[in-house]
């Protein structure tokens, strides 16, 4: 359940304002603006019963040129299927909303439930080698529109199928690090300004999960698709990291209290 991620394997709809066939794609970057995120996700282990959706908001914040800082909430969509197959504690924790605030080279994470934390604190930080998921990732979306040089990228390998859609699919070169997918395919869409306004991904990943005694992790996969979606370009923006005596790195945390099996140790 600590890993349990993302979104909607719906068609999709088709997008109002559509952009132009041609000219450059630029993220309008400006210190103090940004934009409002949306997404669902959708998360299917290999033989599992379940497919896990989660739904996340919030905005990322914008420097004159780069994307620098996000405060996103994730949820679970807690379904019939997910009553019937987990557990009460396992359903109490997948209603607990995710909370994670990126400010600098540091993301803050509430809550994080490996193991007792500090007394007072309620934030883990990830920075430097411990790292919360993969580089540029977002919430569950992987593609990060807003690098310069990944959207770049992501044009490159994308054909243009219609009023501002973009199609392809990224290789496993063309993806950041620390992730597990194989390989990205992906709907890209575009405002009449030429701003990314929706980002559909689909992929498969590595996954690791307890054996049926509990005593040992294996390897499996999971399908994975996230649909993601920007608005109000421009807005204002202001994230804070949270109160330093409330937060604890991750380095610093016990590994003797964290889950068993090892649940960084990969097996299989």
């Amino acid at each position: 359940m600590k890993r349990l991620v993302l979104a909607v394997i719906a068609a999709l709809t088709a997008i109002s304002a559509p952009a132009q066939a041609t000219g450059p794609v630029e993220v309008p970057f400006a210190d103090g603006r940004g934009v409002t995120v949306s997404e669902t996700s959708h998360y299917k282990l290999a033989r599992d019963k379940i497919t896990y959706t989660t739904l996340a908001a919030g905005v990322i914040g914008f420097s004159d040129s780069a994307a620098v800082t996000h405060d996103l909430t994730r949820t679970f969509k807690i379904t019939p299927e997910m009553e019937k197959e987990l557990s009460e504690q396992e359903l109490e924790y997948a209603r607990q909303p995710l909370r994670e605030i990126k400010v600098g080279r540091y993301t803050y994470v509430n809550p994080f439930e490996w193991g007792p934390m500090p007394a007072g604190t309620k934030w883990v930080r990830f920075g430097g080698n411990a790292h919360w998921g993969s580089e540029g990732q977002r919430a569950n979306q992987l593609v990060d529109v807003f690098d310069p040089a990944v959207l770049k990228r992501v044009l490159s390998r994308a054909t243009l199928v219609g009023d501002g859609e973009y199609r392809g699919v990224l290789r496993r070169k063309d993806l950041p690090l620390f992730t597990d997918a194989h390989s990205i395919a992906f709907r890209l869409f575009l405002d009449h300004e030429r701003r990314p306004i929706r980002l559909f991904t689909e992929f498969t990943e590595d996954a690791y999960v307890l054996n049926d005694d509990e005593t040992d992790l294996v390897r499996t996969t999971a399908h994975v698709v996230v649909d993601t979606r920007y608005t109000q370009w421009g807005r204002k923006v202001h994230v804070v990291a949270p109160p330093k005596n409330e937060v604890v790195d991750f380095n610093k945390l016990d590994p003797s209290d964290w889950p068993k099996p090892d649940p960084w140790r990969l097996v299989g």
